[in-house]
């Protein structure tokens, strides 16, 4: 099997892993794999081996291989990271990105004022897109490094948000993009503090749904 064939597997797992096609918790069967893939369970222990590496499943000795859960505890670890990387992006986008690039969020914005909208509101989606804004903010600040690290830190842990939102903490956090939108595009400083504040907000959240 060529590589280029198991970089598909590769993406194809783990866009399931964050879409929660596969669950957090979920055994994931070498076997059922290989046969899914058609291909031989070594292939398919070298993507297991990647998606370990990005902090997506864990593998067990003798056990198997599972979808990753975060933990509160890692959750709020990953949040005090994320904190700081967002702060260092906004001040980084204020330098480099360009007005026509910063417009970008408000397609973003939009979507999610549509999603919200909708009754019942699909809160897969609204993850996505949530993620997607905050993605953005790092890809506006042009480095390529921080966009790395930020990936790495956010895509396991986002079922946990999904699992501590209610529509009023959803309007909230939707009124604070806009506001951070406004901030960046008046290339306001003040933006740095605001979206950490609105980052660290999701722990005073997530102390009160437990």
């Amino acid at each position: 099997m060529g590589e280029n064939s198991i970089n598909n597997i590769y993406d194809d797992i783990r866009k399931k892993i964050i879409s929660q096609y596969y669950y957090p918790g979920q055994k994931l069967s070498e076997n059922k794999l290989a046969k899914e893939y058609s291909c031989s369970r070594t292939p398919i222990r070298e993507v297991l081996k990647k998606l370990e590496n990005q902090n997506l499943v864990i593998i067990k000795s003798k056990s198997g291989t599972y979808v990753r859960h975060e933990t509160s505890k890692n959750y709020i670890d990953i949040l005090y990271v994320r904190s700081y990387l967002e702060r260092l992006a906004y001040k980084l986008a204020l330098q480099n990105a360009s007005n026509k690039e910063i417009l970008k969020l408000e397609s973003i914005i939009k979507e999610l004022e549509r999603i919200i909208r909708q009754r019942p509101i699909n809160t897969k989606k609204l993850s996505e897109f949530h993620y997607k804004f905050h993605q953005m903010i790092v890809m506006l600040s042009g480095n390529e490094v921080l966009l790395k690290v930020f990936n790495l830190l956010n895509f396991p842990a986002s079922h946990m948000f999904r699992e501590n939102m209610d529509i009023e903490g959803i309007k909230d956090a939707h009124n604070e993009h806009l506001i951070i939108l406004d901030l960046l595009k008046s290339k306001n400083i003040d933006g740095e503090k605001f979206l950490e504040k609105h980052i660290l907000k999701k722990l005073d959240y997530l102390f009160i749904k437990e």
